[in-house]
């Protein structure tokens, strides 16, 4: 073999690979934190209460599984299930909205006297969305309407964020430090903007 026809396969398995690479690449890295422009919690009355980008602090979705099944008389689709959400929202996201079905309401005093987040939906700034249904358990209450889900927790801290988590063992005191002081939260949230 001559070298010319080595570097001709070289270069032709280089390429392969570069193209698997990048292909690979585009399909599954969405540029991170910062490509996010809000997130919607979906509620079991199929309401939604949306948050900005700004607004959000920590953030985790976790052990994420997608299945295909049959999931009505004619149609079979794909379901992508977040066993682990952790959400954390600053005190400036807590407004008062006129619901055109519940009036006026209150954001975090809706999340925290209700569990009944069904699904998280991260909208991008390039317009792409992700869904992901989170671990609902009615615990002894299963089948009844408007039954709470015995897997989400929340809670409103000392300085006003709303610290929320879904999953059977996901907790509150886990994810969150109640000793933050507020220079530290200050530091905290000027590392997410």
């Amino acid at each position: 073999m001559n070298i010319k026809y080595k570097c001709y396969q070289f270069k032709k398995w280089f390429g392969f690979f570069k193209f698997r690479f990048m292909r690979f690449f585009n399909r599954y890295y969405d540029g991170g934190h910062d490509d996010i422009k809000e997130i919607q919690l979906c509620l079991e009355n199929m309401d939604s209460i949306t948050f900005n980008r700004k607004d959000i602090g920590d953030f985790f979705i976790g052990d994420i599984k997608s299945s295909i099944s049959r999931m009505g008389c004619n149609y079979i689709g794909s379901l992508t299930v977040a066993s682990q959400f952790v959400l954390e929202v600053k005190k400036e996201a807590n407004i008062v909205e006129n619901n055109e079905n519940y009036g006026k309401r209150n954001l975090f005093d809706r999340l925290t006297k209700y569990n009944d987040i069904t699904a998280i939906t991260i909208v991008y700034k390039t317009g792409k969305t992700d869904h992901y249904s989170v671990s609902y358990d009615e615990g002894e209450n299963e089948g009844k309407l408007g039954a709470d889900n015995i897997n989400q927790k929340s809670r409103i801290n000392k300085f006003g964020d709303l610290e929320l988590v879904i999953g059977k063992d996901v907790t509150l005191d886990d994810n969150f430090y109640s000793e933050t002081t507020n220079e530290n939260r200050d530091l905290t949230w000027e590392m997410y903007e």
